[in-house]
């Protein structure tokens, strides 16, 4: 789990380089000092890493997933962030970086990952129906 959440955090701050880079090119470079790391301020449990903006006034939330394998390994996706992309639409924004060891590269995938990904169910919240004596 610690050299995951090192990577999911390295894969993460790369992102935030990336949107810099990206606001820069795109003449908004004034909104990067605007950007807000939330998932590093309060942990995870939003529904997203990274508030960024395509617009002065259209955020960007940014969900990273990060792993060392090729493009088409799997990742984790929480039932919160995947209720979260349903809920606020073509502003979720998935960035799947891959090969992070080697060469990070980057593809990104807007709007509700139900519709875009293949999801399959691997646990469960277990509670007792009724008290044990």
């Amino acid at each position: 789990d610690e050299v995951n959440r090192k990577l999911g955090r390295a894969g993460e701050h790369w992102v935030l380089g990336y949107e810099q880079q990206r606001l820069t090119d795109a003449g908004c470079a004034d909104l990067y000092s605007k950007i807000d790391w939330v998932s590093d301020r309060l942990g995870d449990g939003a529904g997203f890493d990274i508030l960024s903006f395509d617009a002065v006034d259209r955020p960007r939330y940014i969900e990273v997933k990060t792993t060392n394998g090729a493009q088409r390994s799997s990742f984790i996706v929480s039932r919160n962030e995947l209720e979260f992309s349903g809920e606020v639409g073509d502003m979720f924004h998935l960035y799947r970086v891959f090969g992070f060891r080697e060469q990070p590269k980057l593809f990104v995938l807007q709007g509700d990952i139900a519709k875009k990904l293949h999801l399959e169910a691997m646990d469960y919240r277990a509670s007792f129906r009724k008290l044990m004596a």
